[in-house]
């Protein structure tokens, strides 16, 4: 297409699975549920020039059945007195992404640039955002040192709380649909033992912190103690209570590859 310089890429998917949650105590009966999904993806890639190279791509996947997590519970009551019982998800799903590339190489200095972005959204209403930035650098004959940041942000599903004050007909309190944003960075270096062999060292650091934050249940005070004196004269640090989320963590990854190119 064009010269050959365009690309037209199109690919789908079908899954039909069944679901059978372990028994326990909250739903002591052993039943399985059907779950099907439904995919189909259409991209295309330009080669603008000697040096640059573009690519845009949608996708849309159907979901239906079991879509619930049957080891999650949610919260139901107040702060000081609730009980847990097992989360409600919708039985239907429906997903969108739009992604778009750019790749551009470095004559002068033997590199190349990739960003990607990517947006998401479903009928659950989260909505998603996400760059990543690579940069491959050759140095010398056999060596390419490989840094990434990749930057994440989504928003809550409809159906999420963190404590919920009486049940709904779909409710969940996984992490995963919650609103949130992570940050994560990384270096790969890689070296060409012989053209078809090629062996990688690689590290990434992540951190992220959810939005939908709660003040921690609160703890008994440690027994009261004779006072001494130590020049303290007891008083606390001032400092506000500090919220958490079940989203929030850091992430230290290290890895060791070797590839075999045929």
């Amino acid at each position: 297409m064009g010269d050959g310089r365009g690309t037209l890429h199109f690919g789908g998917a079908i899954s039909r699975d069944v679901v059978t949650p372990v028994a326990t105590p909250a739903n002591p009966v052993r039943v399985s549920y059907p779950k099907s999904s439904n995919a189909v993806a259409l991209g295309f890639s330009w080669i603008a020039g000697e040096r640059d190279l573009f690519d845009i791509s949608a996708s849309l996947s159907d979901l239906g059945g079991y879509l619930t997590d049957p080891y999650k519970v949610v919260p139901i009551g107040t702060p000081a007195a609730n009980v847990t019982t097992p989360e409600i998800r919708p039985d239907s799903r429906s997903r969108y992404a739009v992604v778009f590339k750019y790749g551009h190489f470095f004559g002068d200095v033997d590199g190349a640039l990739k960003i990607g972005y990517r947006y998401y959204w479903d009928d659950w209403s989260i909505g998603a955002n996400t760059l990543d930035l690579l940069y491959d650098q050759r140095v010398g004959t056999n060596w390419v040192v490989s840094p990434l940041l990749r930057l994440y942000t989504q928003s809550h599903a409809s159906f999420f709380n963190t404590l919920f004050a009486a049940p709904q007909a779909s409710m969940s309190s996984d992490y995963r649909l919650s609103s949130f944003g992570s940050i994560l960075g990384g270096l790969t270096v890689s070296y060409n033992i012989r053209r078809d062999l090629v062996m990688s060292v690689g590290a990434t650091y992540q951190d992220q912190r959810g939005r939908d934050r709660v003040l921690p249940a609160p703890v008994a005070p440690p027994p009261l103690r004779a006072p001494r004196d130590d020049g303290d004269d007891g008083g606390g640090d001032g400092g506000a209570a500090t919220t958490v989320s079940a989203a929030d963590m850091t992430v230290f990854t290290a890895t060791v590859g070797l590839s075999w190119r045929y």
